[in-house]
């Protein structure tokens, strides 16, 4: 059982991270050393699990692919410093990591996200995007413009894309410990924390979400209340439906056909990396690539972790997760998953993301069932 102070150390390490001029490398390397002495622990008391096994493989295999590509590798450019070990070993130490933790740190983490969030509104009420000068800065001034992607807001994270994962995680979060009291105070911050960070995939995902607990508790409600919400929600859809036009401008930045961020670009250019580099990827190295005098991932999770690892190491991945994976998780876990089809979401090796992904797999505890 983890102490209180124990806790809250946990949950600092595990937010912090996300923070803008922090030592990220740092502190995600003590999660995972924790994650390691975790892992050892549990070999040395003999409590394995089956599935454990399977990760086993999956993590000798992929030393032994990253050792035998040395040399061999089509893409060593990159934003990821280590180079010395394959990424799997921090996937698999951040499993661990994250099996080990009471939700008593979720609940933390949770706590210190609406208080970013909160810092988030007063910048944007003030009109300043950050109050800590972030890595990266819009090429759009600040409030030169009516279109909301051009005037999100920094809260403390190091960019806007992760301040906006943040709130995601908020939200799910906050159904999943079953935080009732203040619910639906802590829910409209969230939601106005989508708004000024402006993250659409973010907000398509947190829609997404919604839908499926609207779903789910609608199931177990009276005719009389039934009504009410059908009433509420064909009112929605409604006003959604004469606003369009004002939507779908915001969404694609003002422009009039749809726009992809250059995800078309980089998509194509990493499921031609998969096609040439199909079995082993990139030898368990991250891949990023080139375009136009910049370094991208692959914005989408599935596609990097298989142009990384190539296909017999995600095939064996992929049947560690539909080991671990129970259909009563399901609800929580694929607003993360669709969010991860966008952007780099889950599979970083070490992230918050990750952290909380594997938490939700792993976490015994009761309150989701009552959600």
């Amino acid at each position: 059982m983890q102490g209180k102070i124990q806790i809250f150390v946990l949950a600092v390490l595990c937010f912090t991270p996300t923070l803008v001029n922090v030592p990220q490398a740092i502190l995600y390397g003590l999660i995972s050393l924790i994650g390691l002495i975790v892992l050892v622990q549990k070999i040395v008391h003999k409590k394995l699990s089956k599935s454990d096994y399977v990760l086993f493989s999956f993590l000798l295999l992929s030393f032994i692919i990253f050792f035998a590509g040395d040399g061999l590798r089509e893409s060593t450019t990159g934003k990821s410093k280590n180079d010395l070990v394959p990424y799997t070993l921090f996937i698999v130490t951040t499993i661990f990591f994250a099996r080990s933790l009471h939700e008593d740190v979720l609940k933390f983490v949770f706590y210190f996200i609406l208080f970013e969030i909160i810092i988030g509104v007063l910048e944007y009420i003030f009109g300043v995007p950050y109050l800590i000068k972030p890595l990266s800065e819009s090429q759009t001034e600040f409030g030169s413009t009516d279109i909301l992607y051009y005037n999100k807001v920094y809260g403390i994270s190091a960019v806007t894309s992760v301040f906006s994962q943040k709130v995601l995680i908020g939200l799910i979060l906050l159904f999943y410990l079953n935080i009732v009291k203040y619910r639906k105070i802590y829910l409209g911050l969230l939601l106005i924390g989508l708004l000024i960070t402006f993250n659409r995939t973010a907000i398509v995902t947190s829609l997404f979400f919604l839908a499926l607990l609207f779903r789910k508790s609608f199931k177990k409600l009276g005719i009389k209340y039934k009504a009410i919400l059908i009433i509420c929600l064909l009112s929605f859809l409604f006003l959604t439906y004469l606003n369009i036009e004002i939507i779908l401008f915001q969404f694609f930045r003002g422009s009039g056909d749809i726009d992809y961020s250059g995800r078309d670009y980089v998509f194509v250019s990493f499921i031609d990396f998969i096609s040439n580099n199909f079995f082993f990827g990139n030898f368990a190295q991250k891949v990023w690539i080139e375009l136009g005098g910049r370094t991208y991932h692959a914005h989408n999770s599935y596609l990097e972790t298989l142009a990384s690892l190539g296909f017999i190491l995600t095939l064996i991945f992929v049947f560690y997760l539909f080991k671990i994976i129970t259909r009563k998780k399901m609800i929580f876990l694929l607003p993360i998953l669709l969010y991860s089809t966008f952007q780099f979401g889950i599979f970083w090796g070490v992230s918050l993301l990750d952290i909380v992904f594997f938490f939700l797999i792993f976490s015994n505890t009761k309150s989701a069932k009552e959600t």
